[in-house]
């Protein structure tokens, strides 16, 4: 071997050693003054985001707590969590809203007024623990673990395979840096390009090249990922097009009662406009509304309905609950129109549709309740029968279009001449029902004969004079609805008997 190769192989050889020596020196260097860095810049971040977190610490906004930890910009910590002054973990980075889990070491750390970094037992991990202060209150602590071991790592791991192979790269580097320059650089450009037209909007994209190289890959990638966004917008814009087209109010909300989302009817609901209703809380959005959706999971409901007048008028509501992790979604229906609907079935079957007075149905539910309360409180209740005096002559000679002109002219007539207690209605065919409470049966009968004279002192039309024959009685403790009834029957058959035009009592 002669000299000259020796004296190039000791070269060679001092070279390696030194490249490698320095890459060592370099990467635990860099990776030094990495930590430092990512220590400074993470105190730095707590410092600055204790400032948010207080304000909505003390606003009790957690969920804002979450999405400012969630967005944080070091990539290296590996948690964050917020403490209140109590010890409890309201929120992490990691696992989100945390309501029931207390920081162990909490009593070390609650009289901490400054920020303090910890170089922790594992390797190359740092805890930063900031107090969180709102107005010079004392709320909690936002605590801070970093991981360094991916530098470190580095450190260990490749330092000398990167000593090693750095002479073998130096060499290549030369021979091919031209080559990358004009093939690369030329495809990366167009790559470039490619993501700042996404970032426009622009989705129409030049097709990847066919040699099969990464960046032809990179080219596919892209296009594909361009392909799946536009999808994504599509779709975000047809769900909002989907919900904002429901008759019915839908509101997302999460266990804060802070509102998410909520479509257009929500918002006609609550007056407000959606950009108004988004982000604040329901239950000063819509009170009525909160209430009882809280009522509805109090009691395991799924669905409530309730009356409310917040638009001035009277308005009924039907709203059902489902819940997706820690949201909940309502939809809100409506319902005034199917309840007024309802009302006019109810008032139409108990009504006479002919004279417009309560039918017999109706007649005998308040009959009950009356003679409950005669029975209970030992008060006076009368009751009397009206009949039309040969009304079937009417029908014959007349026509039941005249008749029926007879019986609702005569409602009229019984109606004006009554107190506002006493009630009549249509018993049946040509017969009237008359409840008095509150009235004995010396005052019911100067009642029945001043209807009896006014109804004989009317002229009615075609017909001229019509009488009527009335039988009342008064209620006893022992009666039944069947025996207090056909006292008043009894004693209707009586004036019938006695020649009609004519009151008579029973007892």
């Amino acid at each position: 071997m002669s000299l000259r190769t020796r004296i190039l192989i000791l070269a060679y050889g001092i070279t390696i050693f030194l490249v490698g020596f320095l890459t060592f020196w370099d990467f635990y260097r860099i990776g030094t003054t990495v930590r430092d860095l990512l220590l400074k810049d993470t105190t730095d971040y707590v410092r600055v985001e204790s400032l948010h977190i207080a304000e909505y610490l003390y606003q009790g906004d957690y969920y804002k707590i979450v999405e400012t930890l969630r967005v944080n910009p070091i990539s290296e910590i590996r948690d964050i969590l917020v403490v209140d002054g109590s010890g409890y973990i309201v929120a992490s980075k990691s696992r989100g809203l945390i309501f029931f889990e207390k920081l162990p070491e909490f009593e070390d750390i609650k009289l901490l007024r400054e920020i303090k970094v910890e170089h922790l037992s594992e390797e190359d991990t740092f805890k930063i623990i900031q107090p969180i202060f709102f107005e010079e209150e004392l709320l909690g602590f936002l605590i801070v673990y970093l991981d360094y071991s991916y530098y470190q790592g580095i450190v260990k791991d490749k330092a000398l395979l990167s000593g090693i192979s750095a002479l073998f790269v130096i060499g290549v580097i030369f021979g091919v840096v031209r080559y990358i320059d004009r093939q690369v650089s030329k495809r990366l450009s167009i790559a470039i390009d490619m993501l700042d037209k996404i970032g426009k909007g622009n989705f129409n994209l030049p097709d990847a090249p066919l040699d099969g190289g990464e960046l032809a890959q990179l080219y596919k990638h892209i296009k594909a990922t361009a392909d799946h966004l536009k999808e994504s917008l599509i779709s975000k814009t047809f769900y909002e097009e989907v919900i904002n087209s429901l008759l019915e109010g839908l509101v997302v909300f999460d266990s804060k009662g802070n509102i998410l989302e909520a479509n257009r009817s929500f918002c006609r609901m609550t007056n407000l406009e959606c950009k108004e209703v988004v982000g604040k809380n329901l239950k000063e959005v819509f009170p009525e509304f909160f209430y009882h959706v809280r009522e509805a999971l109090k009691q395991g409901r799924n669905s409530q309905r309730f009356t409310c007048t917040r638009t001035g008028a009277e308005k009924h509501y039907l709203l059902f609950i489902s819940k997706y992790e820690d949201t909940f979604i309502v939809t809100l229906n409506d319902v005034t129109q199917m309840v007024e609907y309802e009302r006019k079935l109810i008032e139409m079957s108990l009504t006479d549709h002919l004279t417009g007075l309560k039918n017999r149905r109706a007649l005998e539910d308040i009959l009950s309740m009356e003679m409950e309360i005669a029975r209970r409180y030992n008060r006076p209740l009368s009751f009397a029968l009206i009949d039309v005096d040969f009304f079937k002559k009417i029908n014959d000679n007349y026509g039941h279009d005249v008749g029926d002109e007879v019986l609702k002219k005569l409602a009229r007539i019984l109606k004006s001449e009554l107190r506002s207690p006493d009630v009549v209605g249509r018993w049946g065919g040509e017969e009237f029902a008359l409840i008095i409470p509150e009235t004995n049966i010396e005052g019911a009968k100067v009642l029945c004969e001043r209807l009896r004279k006014r109804v004989e002192e009317t002229t009615f039309d075609k017909v001229g004079k019509v009488t009527v024959s009335i039988g009342v009685t008064q209620f006893k403790k022992e009666d039944t609805m069947q025996s207090f009834i056909k006292r008043a029957d009894d004693a209707l058959y009586e004036a019938k008997e006695r020649g009609r035009n004519r009151v008579e009592v029973k007892l």
